[in-house]
């Protein structure tokens, strides 16, 4: 049955979809490479200790606030080092 063609009410013929991709294991990585992937996990955990700390208050969050934030800093420059490929 072909497709309307809502501009005319005519027919027309149906659209060609693209080729489905097999994906390999490799491609569901998180990331390229094992710095990154690294990386990508101290920027995670950097931010949410960060934010733990933030909501908690007192001190111990205030430490978690501190370690959080050095996370941070640390995974901005770990960013910073890796060389694009």
């Amino acid at each position: 049955m072909p497709f309307m063609d809502a501009a005319n009410g005519r027919g027309s013929k149906r659209p060609k979809l693209a080729p489905v991709q097999i994906l390999d294991v490799r491609s569901k990585r998180m990331a390229a490479n094992a710095k990154q992937g690294a990386v990508l996990g101290t920027t995670l955990g950097g931010f949410t200790s960060f934010v733990a700390g933030l909501h908690s208050g007192g001190g111990l969050g205030i430490v978690f606030a501190i370690v959080g934030a050095g996370l941070l800093f640390a995974s901005a420059a770990g960013f910073y080092k890796i060389k694009a490929v």
